[in-house]
């Protein structure tokens, strides 16, 4: 049905920004279809503390979204840039 299923940070090898792997935090990404809805700092909270980090996981999992509806749907989501 396109929507996430919970995303989980396998490995993280930085010294700062760790709190990423928070299951509280990752919780935010699961049941939304579209990048849309993955907009950083609105509908994906920041982490005091790991805001690159958490910015950057958040792009990449727009990515991943992004690429998938491209190929599933096959065109590309407007928005979907960054």
């Amino acid at each position: 049905d396109g929507q996430l299923l919970p995303v989980r940070v396998l490995e993280y090898r930085e010294s700062h920004g760790g709190e990423i792997r928070n299951p509280r935090w990752l919780a935010q990404f699961a049941g939304r279809s579209n990048v849309q809805q993955l907009r950083f700092g609105t509908d994906i909270k920041n982490i005091a503390g790991a805001t690159l980090s958490s910015e950057h996981v958040t792009a990449g999992v727009r990515r991943i979204l992004a690429i998938r509806q491209t190929a599933v749907v096959g065109a590309i989501p407007s928005g979907s840039a960054g």
